[in-house]
């Protein structure tokens, strides 16, 4: 009874809600904004694969022998077949020359003819190339990082080792051409990727030594991400409608020059806020844990992660279900956007411009979610497996209206009406999700069960794409192929409906609950921040 009038009194709500809405005293921390720049400058490097993977598909086609049928732009040199069109072609669609390396009439589109190849693939499959391979790469190297932050006192060392990758992949993309877009794509899937998440592995890992109050962290990765959502946008504006058409030119070749321009600008703002970030702010680490006797940094990831699922399969049966679910439905999460962006410019025959509008409505559109999300916590207007579900089934119904009435360049513009819900729907499920994962969390293995929840997400982040790819090669049709996102995002939710029993899973950790921090606990004091690395 004594908890309960403690919970019910006002000084207790009123100093919980500043803590929430207001986090100042880790905001005075300046690691926390080191954090922030990083992360900032990160972002801003790793968004350019919005501008850059239209670029690769333009010199894709190019080289499988590809040209573009589009009458504004007759002068371009894949534009000249206007003259003598035969009112069968469909606007902005490419088309595949015949062996004669003449143009025809009957030539068929590039994506379902199999002469035009580039290295075997048709080139309308770069986007979902490139995806594949990134998500493989993320996949493999995920308990190995992990196993690196968590073991070795090298994580700053590692942070300005994945921080410059990520900078040199950006900037030999700025060279992008005919005779180095399949090594760009390249560098793009697996350097550039591959650092990228290693980077915010090693950089997360500092949230928890920034804060003197654990109840703290969600306010600051909150307004972090504030911070990271602004960046998007005003990348996506300065690109597509600042410098972006100041040097870029009309047609197909525009969108290799848009991608160049998006890589200098990436460069230049963000490698600096990068630098600022990691060499003025944050500081070095210790080993998190002491290395087992008998593993090595190479095996102790994987080592760890059967160890977890378990755990999982004997204790936490519900915990693991959700897991299960959750890389279903996050691994369509994470393809939304570079697959949408495949079947915008191949099937619907738009171009980087519409690309980089669509993006930036989706992007938008999840503060909304996001917000709404919160409130919908807030306020209890659903359970938390509800709010996931519902985010989901929105999901999954956007893109069945894309496949059902939005599938030809002449109903292509119906997709803007479209996007702005699946951008609210995407950020609708991040906080929700992370609600019921915090519920079915026990008590003491919180760091521990955030590691395996990060694993997850990078586990089958690969699979919508590599079907999305094969499905494009069998039929040289997207429209059933986009439907691999609501396939991955309704498997997941079959499995939350039929498997998650959340009040068993709150049976399941009960017992563990003294174990977890309470916000009216005393904090711990906070630790003087580490000193910067001294300069050289």
């Amino acid at each position: 009874m004594a908890d309960a009038d403690k919970n019910d009194d006002p000084t207790t709500k009123a100093n919980a809600c500043q803590r929430r809405c207001c986090p100042a005293p880790s905001f005075k921390n300046p690691e926390v904004l080191g954090f922030m720049w990083d992360r900032i400058g990160a972002t801003v490097l790793f968004i350019t694969i919005l501008t850059v993977l239209p670029g690769l598909t333009v010199l894709a086609r190019r080289e499988g022998g590809c040209y573009k049928y589009d009458c504004p732009y007759a002068n371009e040199d894949d534009d000249d077949l206007c003259d003598f069109m035969g009112g069968d072609r469909e606007r902005g669609r490419w088309y595949c020359k015949d062996p004669g390396d003449v143009r025809h009439p009957q030539d068929k589109l590039c994506a379902k003819d199999p002469q035009c190849k580039v290295y075997g693939l048709s080139p309308a499959s770069t986007i979902p190339f490139v995806a594949t391979v990134s998500g493989l790469c993320c996949a493999v190297l995920m308990p190995l990082v992990g196993a690196f932050v968590d073991h070795s006192p090298k994580r700053w060392e590692a942070l300005v080792a994945t921080a410059a990758l990520l900078i040199a992949a950006n900037a030999l993309q700025i060279s992008l051409g005919p005779r180095t877009w399949f090594a760009a794509g390249l560098i793009q899937a697996t350097v550039g990727a591959g650092s990228y998440m290693a980077h915010q592995a090693c950089l997360f890992a500092y949230i928890p030594e920034m804060v003197a109050d654990p109840s703290e962290v969600p306010s600051v990765t909150g307004v972090l991400k504030a911070w990271e959502s602004l960046a998007i946008i005003l990348y996506l504006v300065i690109v597509g409608a600042g410098v972006g058409p100041l040097f870029t030119r009309e047609g197909p070749s525009g969108e290799v020059d848009l991608a160049r321009v998006g890589q200098v600008v990436a460069v230049v703002v963000g490698a600096p806020l990068m630098v600022l970030g990691m060499f003025r702010y944050l500081g070095r680490r210790p080993a998190l844990q002491e290395l087992p006797e008998g593993r090595s940094l190479w095996s102790i990831g994987f080592y760890r992660v059967a160890a977890t699922v378990k755990t999982l399969r004997t204790e936490f049966r519900t915990l693991g279900c959700f897991y299960l679910g959750y890389a279903f439905w996050e691994s369509a999460n994470t393809a939304v956007v570079s697959l949408t962006g495949a079947y915008v410019l191949e099937q619907l025959g738009m171009d980087a411009g519409d690309f980089i509008i669509i993006a930036l409505l989706f992007v938008l559109c999840a503060i909304p979610g996001a917000i709404t999300s919160i409130k919908i916590a807030d306020k209890e207007w659903l359970s938390l497996k509800a709010s996931v579900a519902g985010a989901l089934v929105l999901s999954s119904v956007c893109l069945c209206c894309v496949s059902a009435f939005v599938y030809s360049s002449g109903t292509g513009p119906y997709v803007f009406a479209i996007v702005p819900f699946l951008g609210f729907a995407n950020g609708w499920v991040y906080p929700a999700q992370r609600n019921l994962l915090v519920a079915l969390i026990p008590g003491g293995c919180e760091a521990e069960m955030m590691g395996f929840f990060q694993f997850s997400a990078m586990s089958l982040s690969w699979a919508p794409s590599l079907v999305f790819l094969a499905m494009g090669e069998t039929t040289g049709e997207y429209r059933e192929a986009i439907l691999v996102c609501p396939i991955f995002w309704l498997g997941g939710l079959a499995v939350l409906y039929f498997c998650v029993d959340v009040d068993k899973g709150l049976e399941e950790v009960e017992a563990t609950l003294d174990k977890r921090f309470k916000s009216g606990a005393a904090a711990a004091p906070a630790a003087a921040p580490q000193a910067a690395p001294e300069k050289a």
